[in-house]
């Protein structure tokens, strides 16, 4: 055993923040399903996922002291132990021997296949005899790495043959990582704010402080250029040391308590759990997702072959799939030659599917296409030279997506030199004198190509015609004998010539034979036509309309052994008759039938004018043509109103839609068919909005006290957009006094019949809005002259008296005022009612009665007798 090593740096640090995006995402949304185990028993903790050199998996049971294999598959496969001195398993970790090393509070040991092959005591192994109890294992450097936190505290370097060498901190350590790339172990301290690592070559050891001062969690994930990650509370920390400086970048997990678990996986994700159950992850991009629970406890984390696997509690043991990055290891097929067919088969790649392919630099060769779903290419190409591009393929799993880059090149040779080789005469049958012929001849070599009759001739009859590298020969040949000729093809690369010979054959003794009715094209009424009948036979021959009509307008001409029937049709129909050809051998003859379809009828516009419409209101006209269908539609000239657009079916045509800019547009539509075309102008007002309607307002207004009995007459000023309605919309007029309208605004006018305070709301509204005002109106009571008695009578108003004169029997008369006027039910003068004074009591000591006439805007003075009333104005 090496005595300890002495403190080789403290280093301050600095905070930055992290510059990352933070997305809140369904749970599992940037990775696959996840698979539940149950093959270890419950109780027994599993944990310490760990990948064999052979790619099976293997699980330790923290509790049970048992392992478990798994396949690289994720299958179950085989269960070990227990091991003597491992009643419990801390930590597992694949040596550098290939073999499964692992921790107890008072062992290491190491299996191969299973089976336990060699066994440490820590009990008393310290430097000064305490005891080593190690928390967690990892390898670096050739060797193992234990963590201890009780007894020795520090770090314990492990050779695979069982050799120690002890590295003492200043603290109890929980937990320690190394990354197989870099030359670093880092170690996490039990709740204090220092993180640290060793140097494996030089055993010297470097604590690192959190800058902010909080306490770390005590877990650690080494990344491979040397810098790690750990956990504060809530928060995650990636922390990078150059030199004799650290810089902390911090990741705020949100809505958490506490970070658990923390990996590194091979893509440069940082998983981390927090809260027992959920899953938090910092990709290379600095990009953040919080997946929420997973419904898994998560005490560690382990990244293998592509799945994510989780273990916690006493029971919990669960994978997710995950994005594995692309690559793509091979290139399309670096050759090809133009106009020969090119494929290169789907390109191999690694990592997850799905896939697409793309170029992002450069192009494929001309002519060829890329299959962006294997990254297949093919086509033929077209253009000879050296074509370098780079091939992208990207993966993704939900919302994650990585991307590999691979710079390809192609190289397309020319096209080899291929001057043109003829083949032979390829006949359809004998070559017989007035009878179809037909023959083919078929050359090799590149396009473009000519093929011609460089000497001799071809049958009289018979012509050449020629498409691609094929010549054809057809026609009836019209004379027998021994035809010799050369046909020369040439092409860019060359020419080649070759001979060729066609017998024809007398036509056989017999009467002549009609053959079909050729036509050059349909017979329309109007238009030039032209059609033909070939007999064989021997010549000479005669051709004659021996039944039905010809066309009007058609006439029959013959030469040899050919009848044409040519013209021009006037009248349309259906034209049904025969032919006969006579020669020296006999007759034939043969129906024959032509249809001469109508002329098209050239289209027809209607002329049209529209309303006018407004700006962001619907549009639609239709205009319907006349003429022969298909008929086709277009704005020839000018250009249709924005928001408007043109569509056609049939004979109408509609120009639709809702026009958002004023003015008067236009424009010319046009009608074509095959007869013809016609256009119209037609002109598009399309009208500004009107102004926005004007609130209405009501003025103000204060009256002089109205009168029971006088003429009331007040006007309100009233404005806004017209129509205005104005109307008492609470408490009410005056009795006896009316709203009517005015020019400018209201009039309230009448006459009040009753006195008191009245006070009504007035409303008016119109498009604009509404609004209302409050009034008050003040009327007050008739106005009562008390008179001086006599006459016969006395007067009300007098405090009492008695009635003398005209034989009246008299009494006392008081009256109160004001009051409300009240019919009686007796008329006055003209017709006029007679009103009471309701608020003036008149209290008569003996029988009478009283009344009073209407008012006329003057002072009334009222004698009261018995039985009878009578007035007198005053």
């Amino acid at each position: 055993m090496k005595p300890s090593r002495a403190l080789s740096a403290v280093l301050a640090g600095a905070l930055v923040a992290a510059v990352a995006l933070v997305a809140s995402v369904p749970a599992h949304a940037a990775a696959g399903d996840i698979r539940v185990y149950t093959d270890v028993l419950p109780g027994t903790g599993p944990g310490a996922v760990r990948e064999a050199p052979d790619g099976s998996i293997w699980v330790a049971e923290h509790l049970g002291g048992y392992v478990h294999r798994y396949t690289a598959g994720g299958e179950h496969d085989s269960i070990y132990g227990p091991y003597a001195g491992f009643g419990t398993i801390a930590d597992t970790i694949f040596g550098p021997d290939g073999r499964l090393w692992m921790i107890s509070s008072t062992h290491v040991g190491a299996a191969s296949g299973g089976a336990l092959t060699g066994s440490w005591d820590l009990r008393g192994a310290a430097p000064l005899g305490g005891d080593v109890d190690p928390t967690a294992i990892t390898s670096s450097d050739g060797s193992l790495w234990m963590a201890t936190g009780s007894g020795f505290q520090g770090v314990v370097q492990v050779a695979t043959g069982g050799a120690f060498d002890f590295i003492d901190l200043p603290e109890r350590v929980l937990d320690i990582d190394a990354h197989p790339s870099a030359s670093r172990v880092w170690f996490s301290e039990i709740l204090t704010e220092y993180v640290g690592f060793v140097d494996p070559a030089t055993k010297l050891y470097t604590r690192v402080p959190n800058p902010d001062g909080s306490r770390l969690n005590g877990f650690v994930a080494a990344a491979p250029d040397g810098s790690a990650w750990v956990a504060s509370g809530a928060d995650i920390y990636h922390v990078t040391v150059m030199g004799t400086s650290s810089t902390w970048q911090k990741f705020s997990v949100p809505g958490t308590m506490y970070v658990r678990a923390l990996e590194l996986g091979p893509d440069g994700t940082l998983w981390a759990s927090y809260n027992g159950d959920s899953l938090f992850a910092v990709f290379s991009d600095g990009a953040t997702v919080d997946f929420g629970s997973t419904g898994v406890e998560l005490d560690e984390l382990s990244v293998i072959g592509g799945k994510l696997w989780m273990s916690g509690g006493m029971d919990d043991l669960a994978a997710m799939e995950l994005l594995v990055p692309p690559t793509l290891t091979a290139c399309p097929t670096p050759t090809g030659t133009v106009g020969t067919g090119y494929s290169s088969g789907a390109l191999p790649t690694t990592g997850s599917d799905p896939k697409r392919f793309s170029t992002v630099v450069g192009s494929v060769p001309p002519g060829l296409t890329l299959d962006t779903a294997t990254g297949a290419l093919s086509g033929t190409p077209t253009v000879a030279g050296t074509h370098v591009f780079t091939l992208r393929v990207t993966g993704s799993m939900g919302m994650r997506e990585a991307a590999y880059d691979k710079r390809c090149v192609v190289t397309i040779a020319p096209a080899p030199a291929m001057p043109p080789v003829l083949g032979p005469l390829v006949e359809s049958g004998g070559a017989v004198a007035g009878v179809a012929y037909f023959a083919t001849v078929t050359t090799t070599g590149a396009e473009p190509m000519t093929l011609t009759v460089t000497s001799g001739s071809l049958p009289p009859g018979v012509t050449l015609a020629t498409s691609g590298r094929v010549a054809a020969l057809n026609g009836a040949p019209s004379t027998a004998g021994t035809y010799d000729f050369e046909i020369t093809a040439t092409n860019a690369d060359g020419s080649n010539t070759r001979a060729y010979r066609i017998v024809v054959a007398p036509s056989p003794a017999g009467p002549p034979v009609l053959g079909g009715l050729v036509e050059s094209g349909a017979a329309v009424t109007g238009a030039a036509y032209a059609a033909s009948v070939t007999a064989t036979g021997d010549e000479p021959m005669t051709f004659a309309l021996t039944s039905g009509t010809l066309p009007p307008g058609i006439t029959l001409t013959a030469s040899g052994r050919v009848a044409t029937l040519s013209g021009t049709p006037t009248t349309a129909g259906t034209y049904t008759f025969s032919l006969t050809v006579t020669n020296a051998a006999g007759a034939g003859t043969k129906s024959y039938r032509i249809v001469v379809a109508a002329a098209a009828v050239a289209p027809t516009l209607p002329v049209a004018s529209w309303p006018a419409v407004q700006v962001n209101t619907p549009f639609s006209q239709t205009l319907t043509a006349t003429g022969d269908e298909p008929l086709t539609f277009a704005v020839s000239k000018g250009t249709l109103p924005p928001g408007l657009a043109l569509m056609s079916a049939g004979r109408t045509v509609t120009i639709s839609g809702t026009p958002t800019a004023a003015g008067d547009t236009d424009i010319e539509i046009t009608a074509s068919n095959a007869a013809g075309r016609d256009s119209k102008a037609y002109r598009i007002s399309v009208t500004a909005p009107p102004p926005a309607p004007v609130a209405p307002t009501l003025g103000e207004a204060t009256w002089a006290a109205a009168r029971v009995g006088d003429p009331f007459d007040a006007s309100i000023a009233v404005t806004g957009t017209a129509p205005v309605d104005v109307r008492v919309t609470a408490g009410s007029l005056p009795a006896g006094l009316t709203l009517g309208r005015t020019a400018t605004g209201v009039r309230i006018s009448g006459t009040p019949i009753s006195a008191g305070p009245a006070a009504f709301t007035l409303t008016a509204t119109n498009a604009g809005g509404e609004v209302s005002l409050e009034y008050r109106i003040t009327v007050e009571p008739l106005a009562v002259t008390p008179g001086n008695g006599g006459g016969g009578g006395t007067t009300p108003g007098a405090s009492g008296g008695a009635a003398a004169g005209g034989g009246g029997a008299g009494g006392a008369v008081t009256g109160t005022r004001p009051g409300a006027l009240a019919s009686t039910g007796l008329t006055g003068p003209g017709g006029a009612p007679q009103l009471a004074v309701g608020a003036l009591a008149l209290v008569l000591s003996s029988a009478g009665a009283a009344a009073v006439g209407a008012a006329t805007g003057r002072h009334r003075v009222f004698t009261v007798r018995s039985g009878a009333a009578s007035r007198r104005e005053g």
